[in-house]
Formats: C-alpha cells, structure tokens, sequence
C-alpha cells in the first residue's frame, strides 16, 4: 500500500486542523484498490470530510484512456466536484 510508504503524508494530515475541508482519496493500483488508504487519510484527519474516493486499476489507465476519462467524470459527479 502506498500510504505505508508515504509517511510524510500522513505526517502533514496529522499535523494541520483539516476541520472543514474536504479530502478526496484518488489513485491507481494493480490490484489493490484502495486497500486501507480512505481508512488511514480519515484516521489522520478525523475533523475533515472524506468524500467519495476512486481507485482506477493503472491497466485501464493505460489502455483504455476513454473509460478512464468516463470513470473520472462520473466520479467528479458523484463528489459535486465537477
């Protein structure tokens, strides 16, 4: 999982006042999907609001950019961020 090798993130999380903000967890994988990535961002952020996060394999990325780009745009939707 990457969050066990970005400590430095969750370092900044831990160390500012989130409350009122919003985070969003978005990333690519090869299998994992988001393993225990949402659950560690809200650990460390406990007074921000998580939104809907995505995980998109990096082999649709790679080879499929148009249902990349389907993904996306629906999940901008789904989060009111678009």
């Amino acid at each position: 999982m990457a969050w066990r090798n970005a400590p430095p993130v969750l370092t900044f999380l831990e160390s500012y006042d989130l409350s009122r903000k919003k985070l969003v967890s978005f990333n690519t994988h090869e299998g994992s999907g988001q393993s225990e990535t949402v659950s560690e961002i809200a650990a460390s952020a406990p007074n921000a609001e998580m939104l809907k996060d995505i995980a998109i394999q990096g082999k649709v990325v790679q080879e499929d950019v148009k249902r990349t780009g389907e993904l996306l745009a629906d999940w901008l939707c789904e989060t009111g961020l678009n």
